[in-house]
């Protein structure tokens, strides 16, 4: 490659991300602050909607973890510990009007309407 066919270097900062193959980078973006903390056992969650949030807390138990339509777009914020989920849904009913029902000995679970 001669070097007029090289591209201009890229520089990624503290708290900045990219992604990139073998031909290109994307664009710079700032990096989500709370992008490690399943590193430290916590799911860090801000207006992020009940949905989305169940379905990453299922990544981290056995079993099945359903949220019920009519609270899908519920916003929830908070730290919630992963390797404690029973302990997570029971901040989730204290905090937010979400009831949590378990069957077959809590291997699967609903959040619906409180």
């Amino acid at each position: 490659m001669t070097e007029s066919n090289q591209a201009a270097p890229l520089i990624i900062n503290a708290g900045q991300r990219t992604d990139f193959s073998s031909r290109t980078f994307g664009q710079v973006n700032p990096t989500d602050r709370y992008i490690g903390a399943w590193t430290q056992g916590m799911l860090m969650t801000d207006k992020m909607r009940l949905a989305d949030f169940v379905a990453e807390l299922a990544r981290y138990r056995k079993g099945f973890v359903r949220c019920d339509p009519a609270i899908a777009e519920l916003r929830i914020s908070g730290a919630f510990p992963i390797s404690e989920t029973r302990r997570t849904l029971n901040m989730l009913v204290q905090t937010y009007p979400v009831l949590v029902t378990g069957h077959l000995s809590g291997y699967w679970v609903t959040l619906s309407p409180a």
